[in-house]
């Protein structure tokens, strides 16, 4: 009957937001580890060593704890930066509505916040490969970043990881919106209209999934490459980097093949 099928949609549409986190928790999950594993691989690549999937694993698997716990910092920074900035205009816009006032208040409030971003996104750039290359802990590893990106190679950062995010973002949108669209045509087609919620949830943490996939490794890749430039750039790594290369000298960062 009718309430048994209405049942029946709102548990589908139930599963469907389930599932629709199940992959975005995956991805989060997966992109912390590709992104150590990336890091590890780059700078061991500087070093001129090619290194398999079972180093890999023993490089960064010390360090999965330190990148989640720099992931969890990197959220609440971002809950309480937004909570700062956009506070007291949503607080004004409730109290006295909407009026000219608050609503040029709440237009510079998301300008402020999206300054924020950029500028807080561009100061800890290097967290993951600080943690990975030079083996510090979470908090440790954002004071090191903040440090490497101080000055005017801010600028020149920020310009390189946004190109980079439009770039990936481009590819991961040309690759991942035909997978959804002929997901959502098959749908139809099996006529599964019923439960289109449902599908369209699954589908599109699948095809975050995806885009994280495609996405991450290569901006995982210019992140390291970036702190190893900056780190030539501000501290003469290139220096050390040769001795190691020509007098057999201690290397910048330790390699796990020599660990065992």
């Amino acid at each position: 009957n009718q309430e048994t099928l209405d049942f029946e949609s709102e548990e589908f549409g139930a599963y469907g937001v389930i599932g629709s986190y199940l992959p975005t928790i995956g991805s989060l999950l997966a992109s912390i580890a590709l992104t150590g594993f990336l890091a590890y691989v780059i700078g061991q690549a500087v070093l001129g060593r090619k290194v398999g999937i079972g180093e890999t694993w023993d490089g960064t698997k010390r360090r999965l704890p330190a990148l989640a716990g720099a992931v969890l910092l990197t959220v609440i920074g971002a809950v309480g930066v937004t909570a700062a900035v956009l506070a007291v205009p949503i607080a004004l816009a409730v109290s006295q509505g909407f009026n000219g006032l608050t609503v040029m208040l709440l237009v510079l409030a998301v300008l402020a916040l999206i300054s924020a971003y950029l500028f807080l996104w561009t100061r800890t750039a290097f967290v993951t490969s600080v943690i990975v290359l030079e083996g510090r802990g979470a908090v440790n590893a954002f004071a090191r970043s903040w440090r490497l990106t101080s000055g005017t190679p801010f600028w020149r950062i920020l310009g390189i990881r946004f190109l980079t995010s439009i770039l990936v973002s481009t590819v991961a949108q040309v690759i991942v919106f035909p997978i959804a669209l002929s997901g959502i045509f098959g749908i139809i087609a099996l006529g599964g209209e019923s439960q289109i919620f449902m599908w369209q949830a699954v589908l599109g943490g699948v095809s975050g999934l995806i885009s994280a996939v495609i996405t991450t490794p290569f901006s995982a890749g210019v992140d390291a490459l970036l702190t190893v430039d900056q780190r030539i750039r501000r501290e003469g790594l290139d220096v050390q980097l040769i001795h190691t290369a020509q007098h057999g000298g201690p290397a910048p960062w330790p390699s796990a093949a020599r660990d065992h």
